[in-house]
């Protein structure tokens, strides 16, 4: 059996429907925030990856509800979904730095390493070739 709805009934379930949209998509962010803070503690950069790739995936989702949803939002939903987005970007800009900061860590390591090896080439070691994983094995 069909449920009949008026047009503000069925309007307000569409609109009910756009907004539920736009929470599911924040709290799939949030989601990724705490994947993203997993992989990045364990060091699993191919998984990683992927969650950075999920993340732009759904914040381009996000902006399309948005825009979907632009009629049926009101003052009070829009300062909610940016409270809710704000520490979103905060947790992930976080994030962002800490992997930033690591990066450069292993680039000095790297360069570090390269100099060594150039100095032990310089003073005759035609073979200086140290073990590639010189200084990174206790990172495991």
């Amino acid at each position: 059996m069909l449920i009949h709805m008026d047009r503000a009934s069925l309007r307000s379930a569409e609109d009910e429907s756009r907004l539920r949209a736009i929470a599911d998509h924040i709290a799939a962010l949030e989601l990724l925030c705490r994947t993203l803070e997993s992989r990045l503690m364990s060091r699993d950069w191919h998984g990683l990856e992927e969650a950075i790739a999920d993340s732009r995936r759904i914040t381009h989702g996000l902006q399309n509800a948005m825009e979907d949803a632009v009629a049926s939002r009101d003052e009070l939903f829009d300062s909610q979904v940016f409270s809710r987005l704000r520490r979103v970007y905060a947790v992930r800009d976080e994030q962002m730095d800490r992997l930033s900061r690591y990066r450069d860590s292993v680039g000095e390591r790297l360069r570090t390493i390269s100099k060594w090896k150039g100095y032990a080439r310089s003073i005759g070691a035609k073979d200086a070739r140290p073990r590639a994983t010189v200084g990174l094995d206790r990172l495991r």
